[in-house]
This record gives structure tokens, C-alpha cells and sequence, in this order.
């Protein structure tokens, strides 16, 4: 019995001898939601976002594909587009002005506008098919409305695949799997001389009108004026857009439609509609602006003005 507790206590003297190591306690995250934070933004990244586009156009016409889509037979110009694709597959689009060129190859009636009444979107990636091999994906959209000024806007979400490398955008025909634009830009001097030497109005201008310059009518009652754009032959049916605005503007002033449209140069005129009140009484200026946004006149802007009485 002695014995037993004699060989109990020596295992207790042991054991008390041996080094005890001390748990260090973990140092607190000094971010404990950079895991989330970091797996949020992988999900919603922008893997790509553009502030312009490239339309169709010289050596992609017709018969040169990118990524084994092929260009529209006809030449293609915008106004401007931006977008942004994310991880998660979200696409936005907003694309304004895309219509054809007023190139001599394209058919007199359909220079400056768009004949489509959709637009769709195609998003290209390289991926990695594993085994030292990669593949081109290509994802189309359905149709989303186009106005026949060639605006447009592409919101939706594709399933794009494990991996998106190199990935290019593309608006498309809506009837049809041909790209009018692409993620892409015109650059450099060379191309503003390709597009000199293409255009046969280049450092042309136009007029602006609007009529009648005075328009006097009793307070009730209505009122018309018509926005004329003109200008040499070589600019007709090269678009402009177009905007009317009344002042002063005062709980009294007139009402006005506010048309923001594009019309061809010497193609007719755009009315501007106002609707007087019997507290109307007074004069106002009718002013109105023309921007040209299409090639040669892209950017050029042109004003004129008339006079409203209301007795």
C-alpha cells in the first residue's frame, strides 16, 4: 500500500517537472469581414467596363469575323456607348446614335438611320477548358428595343462560363448574327485621315432655323414652330439632334413639347408645340439647338431663336 502510493507521488514530482508550453491566443482579425468583403467583390467585379464603341466599318465590313462573328454587310457609326460587365454576369449597355453611315456604298435611304427594331448583345470569352486547352464562348442576349435614331439599352445577365479571359462585347443585329459595334475605339491620326478621306462634306456647316421669328396669340391658346436644319448638298441626310426651350421660365411661361430627336440635314423640319395660360401674358424667346452627330458635323452645333408674344 505504501508502495502504491510512493510510485503515485514520483509520477506527480515527474510530471510537475516537465515544461508546460502556453497556448498563444489568436490575435483578433483586424478586418473579420475582409473574407466577405473580398468574396462580394469577386462576385460583382467588373471584369470589363467601356466608355466607347467601334462601328462596323472599312476592312470588318462583310467578310472579316472577330472571335467567328461576322460584320454587318454595310457600314455602321454611333454616338456613343458605355457599358460594364461583372463577374456575376450582370451586362449594361446604353448605346446612342447607332445607325448606318452616310458612306455612298450605303442605300440612300438608309444613311443616318437604324432599320432594325432590336438590338442584341454578344459577349465573347476565352476560357479555359483544362488540359492545357482553352476555347472561344460566345454568349448572345435576346432583343432589347432600338429606336430607328439607333438608341438603345442592354440590361440583362449572362451565364458566363468557369473562366472570362479577354472578353469583347458586341451589339448585334437583332434578326440577325451580325455586330454593328464593339468594344473598341478609333485612335490615332491615321484613322481621323481614313475617315477625311471617306467624307465628302468635311469642313462643311449647317443652318439652323426656326420660323415664324415671331409668333403673337391670345393667352389660351396654342402656339407651332418648326426647327429647320439646311445646309449643302454634300450634308443631306447627315443627322443632327435637335432641342427646343422657352424663356423665362416663370410659374406663368407657356408650356412647350421638348422634342430631343435627330432629323436629316435638309430632310424637313421638327415642330415645336406650346400651350399658352391666360397668366401667359408677355413675351418669351424660343430657343433652339442643333448638334450634329454624325460624320463630318460630329459635335457641331448650331443654334437659332424666335419670338413668342401672348396678349
Amino acid at each position: 500500500m505504501n508502495r502504491m502510493k510512493l510510485v503515485i507521488l514520483s509520477a506527480a514530482v515527474i510530471l510537475s517537472l516537465q515544461p508546460v508550453r502556453a497556448e498563444q491566443p489568436t490575435p483578433p482579425d483586424p478586418n473579420p469581414n475582409a473574407d466577405g468583403d473580398r468574396a462580394v467583390m469577386s462576385r460583382r467585379g467588373d471584369i470589363l467596363s467601356w466608355g466607347t464603341m467601334y462601328g462596323v466599318d472599312d476592312g470588318f465590313v462583310g467578310h472579316t469575323d472577330i472571335r467567328g462573328v461576322r460584320g454587318d454587310e454595310l457600314p455602321w457609326m454611333l454616338t456613343s456607348a458605355t457599358g460594364s460587365l461583372t463577374t456575376d454576369g450582370h451586362l449594361s449597355i446604353s448605346v446612342r446614335g447607332l445607325v448606318f453611315t452616310n458612306d455612298p456604298e450605303v442605300p440612300p435611304e438608309l444613311r443616318g438611320i437604324n432599320d432594325e427594331t432590336s438590338f442584341r448583345a454578344l459577349v465573347s470569352c476565352v476560357t479555359d477548358e483544362g488540359h492545357a486547352r482553352v476555347s472561344t464562348v460566345n454568349i448572345i442576349t435576346s432583343g432589347f428595343p432600338a429606336t430607328r435614331s439607333g438608341d438603345s439599352d442592354i440590361n440583362t445577365t449572362v451565364n458566363l462560363p468557369g473562366s472570362c479571359v479577354a472578353p469583347i462585347v458586341f451589339v448585334l443585329s437583332g434578326s440577325e448574327d451580325k455586330w454593328f459595334a464593339v468594344t473598341g475605339a478609333e485612335t490615332g491620326s491615321g484613322a481621323a485621315q481614313t475617315r477625311t478621306v471617306r467624307a465628302e462634306g468635311a469642313g462643311t456647316k449647317f443652318t439652323l432655323t426656326v420660323s415664324p421669328s415671331t409668333e403673337t396669340v391670345p393667352g389660351g391658346s396654342n402656339c407651332k414652330f418648326s426647327m429647320t436644319p439646311t445646309g449643302p448638298n454634300s450634308l443631306t441626310g447627315v443627322r443632327v439632334q435637335i432641342i427646343g426651350r422657352i424663356s423665362p421660365q416663370t410659374a406663368q411661361t407657356p408650356d412647350i413639347s421638348e422634342p430631343y430627336t435627330t432629323i436629316g440635314i435638309n430632310e424637313g423640319s421638327i415642330p415645336l408645340f406650346c400651350t399658352t395660360g391666360h397668366g401667359s401674358k408677355g413675351s418669351y424667346t424660343i430657343t433652339a439647338t442643333a448638334t450634329g452627330i454624325q460624320y463630318p458635323i460630329n459635335g457641331q452645333t448650331q443654334t437659332a431663336s424666335a419670338t413668342l408674344i401672348v396678349q
